[in-house]
């Protein structure tokens, strides 16, 4: 789904999809509204969220996703160290991929 014009609407949308494990949402129009309703689809362990405008809500509601293991949000200006490290805090087996030299 990267770069397409996939909103939160349609994240919203796709909570039957339980069994989905990986998502790219690399350039796509989702904000920290979308990516938090992806918290539904508990089997997710990575997410490619590249040069999208999630900010450090967005990402620090990922935690809900016992099994994520890799989140990828390179060119994401409005995600911080802290979020990430807030993340790491409640999921200790996670990669988080900020700038191409993390």
């Amino acid at each position: 789904m990267n770069e397409t014009k996939i909103t939160d609407k349609f994240l919203k949308n796709i909570e039957h999809l339980q069994s989905l494990q990986d998502i790219w949402l690399e350039g796509v129009r989702t904000t920290d509204e979308g990516i938090s309703s992806l918290v539904i689809l508990q089997n997710l362990s990575s997410i490619y969220l590249a040069s999208s405008a999630i900010t450090d809500a967005g990402l620090e509601s990922l935690a809900g996703l016992p099994k994520l293991t890799y989140v990828s949000a390179q060119y994401c200006p409005n995600v911080s160290r802290r979020a990430i490290a807030a993340l790491r805090k409640k999921l200790p087996a996670v990669s988080v991929k900020l700038n191409y030299s993390d």
